[in-house]
């Protein structure tokens, strides 16, 4: 193989550039990794830590709106006009006076608080006597109106948001009883929260700054948006907010990584006010992220730039150390041409120059080698025709070793005399079918065959005769049944036949296949005069749904021996069924 400069250069060159790429690319990649855990870790703390920041803020609100609305309805005035107003009939100019006193007082206390929209008063009976300005039907709405009368809760209760149909704006109301000093429930006060007060909240420069706040009831509907100016987020269904939810109890309350209903990559907090709904705290993912787009464009151009200086300085240092190392190869591809007759000068004392001379030291040792590779070849000639005589041999043991195997597994399983399924491994066969019974609920049959009168048989002509009658007999059983059926020797004269997936009537056409080719068959004995008739009698069995469980493999043998001896009894050459 001839050696070029331009390859040796190449191959060199590449390897330095490919050595400082990846040098440079681990560090890109650590510095990366580096950023990436700490903007992370920045997040993980500042939307959880804001939304958490938030969440307490809004409760401490809403307890106080709590405060105020129990102050209110406890005046004195609220439950003695109340009294009064029990006492005095419908439609009387007196009523009216002390509920126009009562709408001057829910003006009164609605212009300090701008907390509130409005407030409602309802008598015990539902009915609403007085209001914060004219707008109370409306802005309840008619079906809010009916959750809202009638009402008499034990202590102050702030209802769900509710959106009212046109427009579709979100109010939220909170209700306190007026109650007398004997504790006598009097009547309801309603006042309709200002939720847009609570987007003041959104405004502190103490929480995430860049992060848009969101406020969204169960139901995926949009409550409030912190920035006026940000576009209106779409209303986020509940099968997304239970998505989000998931996510909340399985990431411990940490930072989340999820997609808003309009695709946009996000990350964001989320925790659960309950008398609002859900707050999130998002920041745009590419926005939160990027530095790290800044930090891996000036780690590529820097990269860029190291490997045209490594590229440099490499080909200028490659071209120095081409001469030996061409020396080099041409000595080696005549030792690949096996001339070892070989010697390479050996001028400088460099690196170069020492592995010159270990070639030449190599190229002797090689010429050395040569001569007690000759001598150790004739050896091992006669060496591996012994070892193919071994081989030979051995492989004629393994065949011999591997047909005794076969035929003691063989054996293990079948009856030595009929070839049949022998009792041990045939229980085996019916303890793993009726296990499968019991899990498919398929039907499952057994068939116990006796062979008539063979005991007198053997008596009248002998055990070789009763031998070679089995046999045949045995091998009628065998044809008969299916290939997914098992018959095996039991004992004797007895052979027992498994039947998978097989009920009543499909095991009484087994068993009358059997019993009829056995009688129709002539058969001829060696030591017998002429054909003779031989017949059997078989017993069935069914395993039913019933006793699928509790019935044992003895006791389901032991049925259709009980049938078989039925079939014996009524005078043999029949079958019979076991019956309960």
């Amino acid at each position: 193989m001839k050696l070029h400069r331009e390859s040796l250069i190449t191959k060199l060159i590449l390897a330095v550039v490919l050595a400082t790429a990846l040098t440079s690319l681990a560090v890109a990649l650590a510095s990366l990794r580096i950023t990436g855990r700490h903007l992370r870790r920045q997040l993980e703390q500042e939307l959880p830590h804001a939304v958490h920041q938030l969440k307490a803020r809004i409760e401490a609100w809403y307890e106080n709106r709590r405060l105020e609305m129990q102050a209110f309805a406890n005046s004195a005035f609220m439950f003695g006009a109340l009294r009064q107003l029990q006492e005095l009939p419908a439609r009387s100019p007196q009523r009216q006076r002390v509920q126009a006193e009562l709408g001057k007082y829910l003006n009164y206390i609605s212009e300090p608080f701008d907390y509130y929209e409005g407030f409602f008063l309802f008598d015990r009976a539902g009915t609403l006597i007085a209001q914060s300005g004219q707008a109370a039907v409306a802005l309840l709405g008619e079906d809010l109106f009916r959750q809202v009368a009638g009402r008499e809760p034990s202590q102050t209760e702030i209802l769900p948001v509710w959106f009212s149909p046109e427009p579709h704006a979100p109010h939220q109301f909170i209700l306190s009883s007026v109650r007398d000093q004997e504790n006598h429930f009097l009547g309801l006060l309603v006042g309709a929260i200002r939720l847009e007060k609570l987007q003041e909240f959104f405004r502190d420069p103490e929480l995430a700054p860049t992060a848009e706040f969101i406020v969204v009831n169960p139901a995926g509907q949009l409550i409030l948006l912190s920035r006026e100016s940000a576009p209106v987020a779409p209303d986020r269904n509940p099968s997304f907010q239970r998505k989000l939810q998931r996510q909340l109890a399985e990431s411990g309350n940490r930072l989340l990584e999820y997609r808003d209903p309009t695709g946009r990559r996000v990350v964001g907090a989320i925790t659960e006010i309950p008398p609002l709904g859900w707050l999130m705290a998002e920041k745009d993912y590419d926005s939160a992220f990027a530095p790290l787009s800044t930090i891996r464009n000036r780690t590529l151009i820097l990269v860029i730039l190291i490997l045209i200086g490594f590229s440099v300085l490499a080909w200028r240092g490659l071209h120095s150390l081409l001469r030996p190392i061409e020396e080099l190869a041409r000595g080696v591809e005549a030792i690949s041409s096996d001339q070892l007759d070989i010697y390479l000068p050996s001028p400088s004392g460099d690196e170069i120059g020492r592995l010159t001379r270990s070639f030449n030291r190599m190229a002797q040792r090689l010429r050395i080698n040569r001569l007690e590779i000759e001598r150790s070849q004739q050896n091992l000639a006669d060496i591996n025709l012994r070892l193919e005589q071994a081989n030979v041999s051995l492989a004629e043991k393994n065949s011999e070793l591997e047909n005794a195997n076969l035929k003691l597994a063989k054996l293990a399983i079948t009856d030595h005399l009929t070839g049949l399924y022998n009792l041990r491994n045939l229980s085996s066969i019916l303890e793993r079918e009726m296990a499968r019974a019991r899990r498919s609920q398929e039907p499952l049959s057994l068939l116990m065959i006796d062979i008539d009168d063979f005991k007198r048989f053997n008596d009248e002509y002998g055990h070789s005769a009763g031998d070679a009658l089995l046999k045949e007999i045995a091998a009628i059983f065998q044809e008969s049944v299916r290939q997914t059926d098992f018959i095996g020797r039991f004992g004797g004269e007895e052979f027992l036949a498994v039947l998978p997936d097989t009920g009543k009537a499909g095991a009484r056409g087994v068993g009358e296949k059997i019993r009829a080719a056995v009688d129709q068959k002539r058969f001829r004995i060696s030591g017998v005069r002429g054909p003779i008739r031989q017949t059997v009698s078989v017993g069935a069995a069914t395993l039913s749904a019933d006793d699928r469980s509790g019935l044992s493999q003895v006791q389901f043998i032991n049925r259709s021996d009980k049938a078989l001896y039925q079939a014996k009894r009524l005078g043999k050459n029949r079958m019979a069924e076991y019956e309960d």
